[in-house]
């Protein structure tokens, strides 16, 4: 399997769950972009890479509500021509 570098932004419990995943699956979270002081801090606690978006193989937005900016779009090396949605139903609508 190829081992490839994430960034994730993420603002709910879903995204520590997606980190989770990637990291098991053996690939590399470069960085975890999150909003909430207590998502933050169980992502410390998990040993996640807080802070802003890292240069990666691809940026993943998960229970992400706002846009991403172009510059930090960019920092993907493989991901700048995707966009993709995926709808996951977590029970609130």
């Amino acid at each position: 399997m190829t081992q490839l570098d994430f960034a994730l932004i993420g603002n709910a419990s879903l995204a520590l769950e997606a980190a989770r995943i990637l990291t098991g699956r053996g690939h590399v979270l470069r960085s975890f972009t999150v909003e909430d002081p207590a998502l933050a801090a169980a992502a410390r606690a998990q040993g996640l890479p807080v802070g802003p978006v890292a240069e990666c193989d691809y940026i993943l937005s998960v229970a992400n509500l706002t846009v991403i900016p172009a510059q930090t779009l960019a920092l993907a090396r493989r991901g700048r021509s995707i966009s993709m949605t995926v709808r996951c139903p977590n029970g609130r609508g």
